[in-house]
């Protein structure tokens, strides 16, 4: 039963929604329903998902022993059924747009054209009014005239052309700040990953960019250049609005303009500046407490490592031990051990703890692949720094590395497949004493590599004790 639609969802549900939900369903059936006595059931046992009483087996003889499986999975549908109508209207509740758009369809489809004008002026009132910075407030106007443009309704037969021009620039508006939020994503994309865009680039690029006489066109034109031409003052100008303009910015925005300065710093930091390591860490503080970086109100495990590896490689030790110690209780059920485990071997890790690295991550079997690629990472480099004089050990530990790295290819993404492989090269090379010279000149040709800054460290080791022999 863990498995299915069902028990997801319900485990999606807060407190209070377990509430809510519970006066659905019963408005959807009774009591006294087999649907009812199974949502009571799921309601005990919530916070116990490895309890055995949320075995399918055991809650169908528990329950209703009388019927065959098939039985209890028809009950069971049925209930999957009366919570994904909770949620869609729940969805509906929270979003005004959509709460009204639904009335105004009502209305519409029914010929009362008196109250669809009268609620549409509402609406339109309280959209002049808000302050939100809403990518979807301009879809939303253009819905409303589109009902009005395109029925029976006798005010577009009194003013035909008026109504559809209000219409058509409706769609202009909307379609301009959309194509501008669609062409920033795209053009992320192109920088992460071979997948070409170029055919829906170059047909975004035709549409008239955002108006920045509107707050949205503004930001949305600045999160553009951010992405494409890497502006420093676009970064500014959109976190001003994230500190300052979260309360009216839309969840999308938000999310958008948030994202946009993490990869934005991010990139920052892969290029070697170090003081970017405090930009990220006040934006995953941002993060978390606006629950942008949150899913289900958990800290998903893949973050917990970046931020911690962030911290680690700009010598923030301290703060990683804090960080890990702030925000562990976030980290999901599941990935909690092992998210802490290796967070733990990469302060080992920084704090050049090299044996320490080998002990914790020799004696735990990880099952996440973001874990066990970086468990490789870790071992690869704390193996050359114990075992480097050891060629025979080294050669055998790098070939070991390769082939999983290569075994593994579709799982990785690009850069970390290249960037996986080339830490290899420069540790083959670093064990094969190959000259500082070289090494500066091999790593910097690398434009995806991971641990850069730390193989940097090892090559002005090396330069040192070369200029101290001599």
């Amino acid at each position: 039963m863990k498995q299915s639609k069902l028990f997801q969802i319900a485990q999606s549900f807060t407190t209070d929604e377990w509430k809510k939900a519970r006066k659905y369903v019963l408005y959807c059936t009774e009591e006294r329903s087999e649907v009812y006595q199974l949502y009571t059931y799921l309601t005990k046992y919530r916070m116990r998902e490895d309890a055995k009483q949320l075995n399918i087996n055991y809650a169908h003889a528990r329950m209703f022993p009388q019927k065959t499986r098939k039985g209890f999975q028809n009950v069971m549908s049925k209930l999957n059924q009366i919570l994904e109508d909770f949620l869609r209207w729940e969805w509906i509740k929270r979003n005004k747009d959509e709460y009204d758009l639904a009335l105004l369809n009502s209305l519409n489809e029914r010929g009362l054209f008196h109250l669809f004008d009268l609620r549409a002026d509402q609406v339109r009132k309280r959209h002049a009014k808000s302050n939100e910075i809403n990518l979807w407030k301009d879809m939303a106007k253009l819905r409303v005239r589109h009902l009005q443009a395109f029925s029976d309704n006798p005010t577009k037969q009194l003013n035909g052309e008026y109504a559809l021009s209000k219409t058509a620039k409706s769609l202009i508006k909307f379609s301009s700040n959309l194509s501008n939020y669609y062409l920033t994503a795209m053009l992320h994309q192109t920088q992460i990953s071979s997948e070409q865009y170029a055919d829906q680039i170059k047909t975004l690029l035709k549409f008239p960019r955002s108006n920045q006489s509107t707050r949205i066109g503004f930001l949305l034109d600045h999160l553009r250049l951010l992405t494409e031409k890497k502006i420093p003052q676009s970064y500014d100008i959109l976190f001003d609005s994230l500190i300052n303009e979260s309360a009216f910015l839309s969840d999308d925005m938000h999310k958008a303009i948030f994202m946009s300065l993490l990869r934005y710093t991010t990139n920052e930091f892969k290029e070697g500046n170090a003081q970017s390591a405090d930009k990220i860490m006040s934006l995953y503080e941002i993060g978390i407490e606006s629950k942008i970086l949150l899913v289900n109100n958990r800290l998903p495990y893949r973050r917990v490592a970046n931020i911690i590896n962030v911290l680690c490689a700009c010598n923030r030790i301290d703060r990683a031990n804090a960080f890990l110690d702030q925000y562990e209780h976030l980290i999901p059920d599941d990935h909690r051990e092992e998210t802490i485990r290796i967070s733990k071997a990469q302060i080992a890790f920084y704090g050049k703890n090299y044996e320490e690295v080998i002990q914790i991550l020799s004696t735990q079997v990880f099952n996440k692949f973001i874990h066990m690629i970086r468990v490789r990472w870790l071992l690869l480099c704390s193996y050359y720094k114990i075992y480097s004089e050891d060629v025979n050990f080294m050669e055998m530990a790098i070939r070991n590395y390769n082939n999983h790295i290569n075994n593994n290819r579709k799982k990785l993404s690009e850069s970390n497949y290249y960037g996986s492989l080339n830490l290899s090269k420069i540790i083959k090379a670093l064990v094969s004493n190959a000259s500082p010279e070289y090494l500066k000149r091999e790593l910097a040709n690398q434009k995806q590599i991971v641990f850069r800054t730390w193989l940097s460290e090892q090559i002005s080791e090396l330069t040192e004790l070369e200029r101290d022999s001599h």
